[in-house]
C-alpha cells in the first residue's frame, strides 16, 4: 500500500464509515455526504486538540 493511500484512507475514512454504515450510494450523493461528514469529525477533532494544547 503506497504512503498515498493510506494518508487517503485516514482522511477520508470516517465519512466512508458513516456513509458505509447508512448505505449512501453514489445514487445519492455519496461524495457530499462523505464531505460533509469529514467536514464536521476533522473540525471536531481540531477543536479537542486546540483546547487541550491551547
Amino acid at each position: 500500500m503506497t504512503m498515498v493511500k493510506v494518508i487517503e484512507t485516514i482522511f477520508l475514512g470516517p465519512g466512508d464509515f458513516c456513509c458505509n454504515l447508512l448505505g449512501v450510494g453514489q445514487e445519492n450523493n455519496r461524495d457530499l455526504v462523505r464531505m460533509l461528514i469529514n467536514s464536521f469529525f476533522w473540525m471536531a477533532v481540531g477543536s479537542i486538540y486546540m483546547a487541550i494544547v491551547v
